[in-house]
């Protein structure tokens, strides 16, 4: 019977996503976050669980507007599964799990070619128009980008409907090309692992809710997300800051608070990873460090480089702004998380800043990242266009 009842579930996951009108496709008016089409079954997943060194458990939850279907098979961990998008296209790809998983180095020498990207808040969409329209990667999710690195400054969670797809995808980004796929974690994977839901798409609130049965829908995420979990396990092993030649990529900014600790870059991961999965709430008073990087001054949450927040502080001076610079022996700093119109350049050229917008459907001019080739920096397109932002 639960053979048979999978096997449905299957053929409605399939029937769903080959049906062109089965999401309606929301644009970038909707204000940041990806309202759900209720009316038409929605896919979410696949959330993977460690069942133990050999099995894994894929869950994927299929939902209409009164009821989630929950669909759960364990199988061994070797056995490639199929990640479903939630969107008009009926996109899928195929995972096959890491035979390991490890930390990632935080300095790199310089390389000839960066891709960088950051909050795109699970739109699928417009990171796949990025990568394959830029040449990342082609349209079978196979790496085209030779020798040359991609690094997503953070918050791929959160907001938009295809945050897990989203994920899956970058950590097959990280499978094709090792050592060349840099994730820096953001505020927003920081919540998701210790269980914030406020932002969630609805639809993952309930499908959370339903794949784990727990009311709350901070313990359903943080189940979901634990050590436990294939995407927590690999999102813990992230750095928050790094360095690659002479630029610096962080979410957030970096404060002369920070630069006053006098923390190397090792340093600064350490501690970030020590609390993940903690609020920062609950880290202790008497660590002054963690409080520092966890707090409003520290790299995932502090926007002085970009803007006056509130009565907290000002946007830092071109002076403390170049101290920074030579603290960490770089000549750019590349940012995220405070929303900007556009891909563009401060500080006279220093600072790179990469949150803009990113709309919901595919090949779309409003979705931008940043390509770095050489010494030169372009502001590039959903479509493939570039447009050079610093002299």
């Amino acid at each position: 019977m639960k053979k048979l009842s999978r096997i449905l579930i299957l053929v409605v996951l399939t029937a769903l996503l080959l049906d062109s009108c089965c999401v309606k496709n929301i644009n970038s008016s909707s204000g940041g976050r990806e309202k759900d089409n209720t009316e038409k079954k929605q896919v979410d997943g696949p959330f993977v669980l460690l069942k133990d060194s050999d099995r894994i458990e894929i869950i994927n939850a299929v939902l209409s507007k009164d009821d989630v279907a929950v669909d759960r098979n364990i199988q061994n961990r070797e056995t490639p599964f199929t990640c479903f998008i939630d969107n008009k296209f009926a996109d899928k790809f195929s995972i096959k799990l890491m035979d390991s998983i490890s930390k990632n180095k935080a300095i790199y020498d310089k390389v000839d070619r960066l891709f960088v990207m950051s909050d795109l808040h699970g739109s699928f969409n417009a990171m796949y128009s990025l990568l394959v329209n830029n040449g990342v990667i082609d349209k079978k999710y196979n790496w085209t980008f030779g020798d040359g690195h991609i690094v997503m400054v953070g918050d791929i969670t959160d907001r938009g409907r295809n945050t897990v797809p989203c994920l899956w995808l970058f950590y097959h980004l990280e499978q094709m090309a090792p050592g060349k796929v840099h994730y820096l974690l953001g505020n927003h994977e920081m919540m998701t692992l210790y269980g914030r839901a406020a932002y969630l798409n609805e639809k993952t609130k309930r499908s959370v809710v339903s794949i784990t049965g727990k009311k709350s829908k901070s313990k359903a995420l943080r189940t979901l997300f634990s050590e436990k979990s294939e995407l927590g396990k690999w999102l813990r092993t992230k750095n928050t800051i790094e360095k690659i030649g002479d630029v610096l990529f962080v979410h957030a900014g970096l404060s002369k608070k920070l630069v006053d600790s006098r923390l190397t870059i090792p340093q600064i991961n350490n501690v970030m990873r020590e609390y993940v999965g903690v609020s920062y709430k609950k880290i202790p008073k008497r660590d002054s460090i963690g409080n520092l990087l966890y707090g409003r001054f520290g790299p995932i949450w502090y926007r002085g480089m970009v803007m006056d927040y509130k009565n907290y502080y000002k946007k830092i001076s071109q002076k403390d702004f170049n101290d920074i610079l030579k603290y960490f022996g770089v000549k750019k700093i590349i940012v995220g998380h405070t929303g900007v119109d556009k891909v563009s350049s401060d500080y006279a050229g220093g600072l790179i800043r990469v949150n803009v917008s990113q709309p919901w459907e595919k090949d779309s001019d409003k979705a931008q990242a940043l390509l770095i080739e050489g010494d030169k920096y372009y502001r590039v397109d959903g479509l493939g266009k570039r447009v050079s932002i610093v002299d």
